[in-house]
């Protein structure tokens, strides 16, 4: 009964590897309090998760253990093996790139990057949003997200995309994301903010946050498709520095920014014309 599953783990990626297991199917016949088994079970997993982070040289780790009949768990072997440490397939969670917003209204944010076990407020927050904001982001008239399309907004690979989530009383206010081109070249972003949010500035902290990130990065431009209808998010973009030309083809406003500074004569022809 083998299951896999890459690291870093979160409690949502190690409830699903051990739903998938037959242990689980043992577990729920046998287990008084099978829930409480399972949130046992996701921390250990988690932890061993973090342990593989922290110490890429471990090239194996065997951990046996048994269920005790008062319902605990008791590790009776464990092996490991040291080797050449290994880059991680998938970046582990930049928690340093967590920070706090406060609004001119003195409403207390916290901006960090989005994490898996995000998808219900995630999904929450665009059932609050208007159909006519959600038209502005997504470019069609929509109100419903599946779970599919959820997680891969929140399950994300850190190297190749960032999202930033302004987070107040357990529910989140605003989302800016960005696709990054595999060269570290350009930058396309998207950025939405909750209708009752207006005045709290929450787009402009998320953008400069965003751009800060890729500046650090290194990435040489970041750019965006804007609707022409969409008046406050041209003008956040011209408060920003972008520039912007109608692409009248696509029936969109293309907005651009310089980050960094081209250092091959490449890079300028994958760029958009600022």
């Amino acid at each position: 009964d083998r299951q896999v599953a890459l690291p870093p783990l979160n409690a949502n990626l190690a409830e699903k590897l051990i739903r998938k297991s037959h242990f689980y199917e043992v577990l729920q016949e046998r287990s008084e309090y099978p829930e409480k088994d399972l949130l046992t079970l996701e921390r250990w997993l988690v932890a061993l998760s973090h342990l593989a982070l922290n110490h890429p040289w471990l090239s194996g780790l065997e951990v046996n253990a048994i269920r005790q009949q008062i319902g605990r768990y008791r590790v009776i072997g464990v092996a490991a093996e040291v080797g050449e440490p290994v880059k991680c397939a998938i970046l582990p969670y930049p928690t340093e790139l967590s920070g706090s917003y406060t609004s001119p209204n003195n409403i207390e944010y916290l901006v960090r990057p989005i994490r898996g076990e995000d998808e219900p407020q995630l999904d929450a927050f665009y059932h609050r949003l208007s159909a006519e904001s959600l038209r502005l982001r997504f470019f069609s008239a929509r109100r419903r997200f599946d779970h599919t399309e959820l997680a891969r907004l929140t399950q994300i690979d850190y190297d190749r995309e960032m999202a930033f989530v302004a987070w107040c009383d357990g529910k989140i206010f605003g989302v800016v994301r960005v696709w990054i081109d595999p060269d570290d070249v350009t930058a396309e972003f998207s950025v939405i903010v909750d209708d009752n949010s207006r005045g709290e500035r929450l787009g402009f902290h998320l953008m400069s946050r965003i751009i800060e990130y890729l500046k650090d990065r290194g990435v040489l431009q970041i750019y965006g498709s804007v609707l022409p209808e969409n008046g406050p998010m041209l003008k956040l973009a011209q408060r920003l520095g972008f520039s912007n030309r109608l692409n009248t083809a696509d029936g969109v406003v293309e907005v651009a920014m310089m980050l960094n500074s081209e250092k091959y004569a490449w890079q300028s022809k994958r760029m958009y014309p600022v």
